[in-house]
């Protein structure tokens, strides 16, 4: 994918990132679709499969940040095979339809709860977390500050000795988190990389996560 740049005559490539991800596609299998989202200052990239309904995964390019997001329709007859960007004169009559494998023509609706029925599953990683000595380290602690009408977020604490370890191990600890300021969070979790996760199959909104580390000492340092 490619952009163009004011001032510029040549097209910028914007999908360096996600070349891992794409370079196996099979365009003559899938049906790639791209709509641009106004609202959110992105693109949708869409990648349904042709023959019949079934998984896949569609991929969101966020302009202000220069960042790709995977995103997932839990009921594959959702999966679109045409989009169109309906802009009317009415603010509400400007909006992203698609057309999908069970016939049905849909909104993005930014407002909806659920996708038609489905719930709608999301999550965030944060990490992963070093330190500029890649010694290990230890979180004590959390504490969460989420918006006030957020649903509950589930958090999950992942360490290992490197970001990959970490990141493939099963979560060491798990809680829940409500809307509002919640109580300290214990964790007492060490290791040389460390990620939160974030999950909520609700609407949810966070404002700030504390975290309080703390170095293991020489010792640990030169283990």
């Amino acid at each position: 994918l490619y952009r163009f740049v004011p001032g510029q005559q040549a097209p910028v490539r914007v999908s360096q990132a996600i070349e891992n991800l794409v370079q196996d596609t099979d365009t003559g299998a899938n049906t790639i679709t791209m709509i641009w989202s106004d609202r959110y200052q992105g693109l949708h990239v869409f990648v349904t499969p042709t023959d019949a309904p079934g998984a896949t995964r569609n991929l969101f390019w966020e302009m202000r940040t220069n960042a790709w997001w995977p995103d997932e329709f839990a009921n594959v007859n959702h999966n679109p095979l045409c989009c169109v960007a309906f802009d009317g004169n009415r603010p509400d009559d400007r909006r992203l339809l698609i057309g999908s494998w069970d016939g049905y023509v849909r909104v993005l609706d930014p407002e909806a709860t659920t996708d038609d029925g489905t719930a709608i599953a999301s999550y965030v990683l944060l990490g992963p977390i070093l330190t500029q000595e890649m010694d290990e380290m230890l979180l004590h602690d959390m504490q969460a500050i989420l918006a006030a009408g957020s649903g509950d977020i589930t958090y999950s604490v992942y360490v290992g000795r490197t970001a990959e370890e970490a990141l493939l191990a099963g979560a060491t600890v798990t809680g829940t988190w409500g809307a509002g300021r919640n109580l300290t969070s214990p964790v007492r979790r060490s290791g040389h990389a460390i990620y939160v996760k974030l999950s909520s199959a609700v609407p949810w909104a966070m404002e700030a996560i504390r975290m309080r580390f703390g170095g293991r000492g020489k010792v640990r340092r030169r283990d």
